[in-house]
């Protein structure tokens, strides 16, 4: 499964396969997953609460799905660094992994370079 042009694959150390998800380890813990079809790499990350989608990586699935709602809902969050973020907005998009589909909450920051998975999507599964 190979990675779209703006998210490259993470260097493989190992490769871990669990009954609900297969995923490269390297220094961070990112899963390839399919969003519409298409592979997209995401970082599972235990100290974030929400997960965050970049406008860049939105408007590319924008164009692969035209009806895509983006809701106009805006929060700010804290970065790694303590700095504060803004949401440009949120969606809802169907995150595939071997014969599962999630419909999971992304909220949109533009100044996001990674596409990340927090907490409350590793509850879920």
């Amino acid at each position: 499964m190979s990675a779209p042009d703006f998210q490259s694959s993470p260097p493989t150390i190992n490769t871990i396969n669990t009954e609900r998800v297969s995923m490269k380890v390297s220094e961070s813990i990112n899963v390839c997953i399919r969003i519409y079809s298409k592979p997209f790499w995401l970082l599972l990350d235990s100290g974030a609460d929400v997960s965050i989608i970049n406008d860049d990586a939105c408007n590319r699935l924008k164009m692969i799905n035209p009806s895509l709602y983006i809701s106009p809902e805006s929060s700010s969050a804290s970065d790694v660094n303590g700095g504060v973020m803004h949401s440009e907005g949120s969606c809802i998009l169907p995150l595939t992994w071997e014969t599962e589909t999630l419909n999971h909450k992304f909220l949109i920051y533009k100044s996001s370079k990674k596409l990340i998975l927090g907490n409350e999507f590793m509850e879920k599964i």
